[in-house]
């Protein structure tokens, strides 16, 4: 087999050359373009927030006063009274609490009773009636009175008899100043003097101390009517001068009211 030979056709030493030249015209114009940096496009500024004018400081609020007060509404007698909100919490009563101190408590006001009118009356029926003999704390209509429990101090024993005789007693049949008026202050039917506007049928209590002030006992009856221009009450009551009968008590001498 006959191989015929290739024959290659190689460039001249002119072309060379000039192939170099433009190689190294080629490399200088792409270190041109390495050298050279593109320019730096920049966007449109964006146009300053305009600057609120100063405040000229924040309203100062007007000062709340240490005691405010509240209008209440105005009375009957064309006066407007007024009350200062205390941050004190008020004292209330409490069962337990020593006869001293709930004697401040205020009874809410309430309608005339009608039970204590028909009690106060049926005391009336009574005057006259006394003990036998004097000083003994007994006697016949007496002994009635106080029921099982004989010979006590009865002026409680002739309350508590009375308003039974009307219906049923609120706070039973008691013996005890102390516990008559002791109800009267958890149940918001005691007024103090000082808070109180006697009326008819309303009971009144007299508190008897000891030298050091402690309540050791007391006297109890019914009001009959009030001098309010006097402060003196008209009383019906019992075990007074060992008997049942009326008189007249300044109410500077008791120390409350209550209200059935």
């Amino acid at each position: 087999m006959l191989i015929k030979p290739v024959r290659f056709n190689l460039p001249s030493v002119d072309n060379i050359d000039i192939l170099n030249g433009k190689l190294s015209q080629l490399d200088n114009i792409n270190k041109l373009f390495e050298n050279m940096s593109p320019p730096a496009i920049s966007s449109p500024r964006a146009p300053d927030i305009p600057k609120s004018p100063k405040a000229s400081g924040v309203p100062k609020m007007p000062d709340r006063p240490d005691n405010p007060t509240v209008e209440n509404e105005t009375s009957g007698l064309g006066r407007s009274n007024s009350r200062k909100i205390s941050s004190e919490t008020s004292n209330t009563n409490t069962p337990g609490s020593d006869d001293q101190s709930n004697q401040q408590q205020i009874m809410v006001r309430q309608k005339s009773s009608t039970q204590g009118k028909q009690a106060m009356q049926v005391a009336r029926q009574e005057i006259g009636v006394k003990e036998q003999p004097k000083g003994s704390n007994r006697g016949p209509r007496v002994d009635e009175y106080q029921g099982s429990k004989k010979g006590q101090y009865w002026c409680a024993h002739f309350v508590s008899w009375c308003i039974e005789q009307t219906g049923t007693s609120p706070f039973g049949h008691v013996a005890s100043v102390a516990t008559i008026r002791r109800w009267g202050q958890r149940n918001g039917k005691y007024s103090s003097v000082d808070n109180a506007t006697p009326e008819a049928g309303d009971i009144f209590t007299k508190a008897r101390r000891d030298d050091a002030g402690k309540i050791v006992g007391g006297h109890i009856g019914f009001v009959q009517s009030y001098d309010a221009k006097n402060k003196n009450i008209f009383t019906v009551e019992g075990n007074s001068g060992d008997a049942v009968q009326e008189r007249t008590r300044n109410t500077s001498t008791l120390d409350g009211f209550i209200r059935i």
